[in-house]
């Protein structure tokens, strides 16, 4: 029995996997889609939604998959009460999450 050269074996299992990889299309439920449209405005406030649809889609992001969106932009802490109600997300400064964090770990 011959032992099998381990580039070989690595390229084999590669194009094995390529064999299992597929994209499933999905679309945002109207509840979703809601959501998406007031976090861009509020955080555009009386600004042009354009400009921050980079920031809303982080948040958005979160809110589907975490409580908590950390950030140092004051355009978007400001807004923090109105996202919570919202979108159901916290916002927070890197410090107030290190402080989170350690009440957590200290209960």
């Amino acid at each position: 029995m011959s032992r099998a050269d381990p580039e070989d074996l690595y390229m084999w299992v590669k194009q094995q996997a390529k064999l299992n990889i597929s994209t499933i299309k999905t679309r945002l439920t109207d509840d979703k889609k809601k959501i998406k449209e007031n976090i861009v405005r509020i955080l555009a406030g009386k600004g042009k939604p354009e400009n921050v649809l980079q920031d809303a889609e982080h948040v958005f992001e979160a809110s589907k998959y975490g409580t908590y969106f950390v950030t140092t932009d004051m355009r978007i802490l400001k807004r923090q009460t109105d996202l919570l109600q919202d979108c159901n997300v916290f916002i927070v400064k890197p410090s107030e999450m290190l402080n989170i964090y350690r009440d957590y770990k200290n209960t």
